[in-house]
């Protein structure tokens, strides 16, 4: 689907393949598109999707309204074996802190972004932002997880933040399916 940028499909791939293998996913996120359902049932893979209140720095900020989602969010949980978050989607995976630490379930974060190094264009009050954020919450959700997983080597090396935590941290790098995707190699 062309609205979804590369972690959205990271993340839809990876629950598609682990449905495959027989493993049951539930994924909570916002009701981004106005055409996307709260609720979308695919056997193994679960969609919940909160309204979206607004959006900080391009993130949104959403919440399960309708209680029949939230409730059926709460039985999800209940019945997780872990809770997995993305650190590129802030508010998000602070929720994903909160499951786990209430339902007391082992928390899984994927490191797929670094705020702080992120391109030098940015603004000197996003980078203060960024700065403020890493250093507080994403150090105690990083504390708090269970293990990490980092996309790149170079994260746990080259993060202020992410290499005080070696020791919890897994490389997976991202893959590419060759069947889907075929480069061109066309050269003039």
């Amino acid at each position: 689907d062309a609205r979804y940028g590369g972690v959205e499909t990271y993340i839809r791939n990876l629950c598609f393949n682990l449905c495959k293998r027989g493993v049951r996913v539930t994924v909570l996120t916002s009701k981004t598109y106005p055409e996307d359902s709260f609720v979308e049932d695919f056997g193994n893979l679960k969609v919940l999707r909160g309204r979206v209140f607004c959006y900080v720095n391009g993130f949104p900020v959403y919440a399960f309204t309708r209680f029949s989602v939230l409730r059926e969010a709460v039985r999800e949980i209940r019945g997780a074996d872990i809770i997995h978050g993305h650190v590129n989607s802030p508010f998000t995976v602070e929720k994903a802190l909160f499951y786990s630490e209430v339902f007391d379930k082992p928390f899984v974060v994927t490191y797929q972004a670094d705020p702080l190094l992120r391109d030098s264009t940015q603004s000197s009050l996003k980078k203060l932002v960024a700065k403020a954020y890493s250093f507080s919450v994403l150090e105690r959700i990083l504390r708090k997880a269970d293990k990490i997983v980092a996309t790149t080597s170079l994260y746990p090396r080259r993060s202020v933040v992410l290499h005080r935590f070696v020791d919890k941290v897994v490389v997976i790098p991202c893959g590419v399916d060759t069947e889907k995707f075929k480069p061109s190699f066309k050269r003039s």
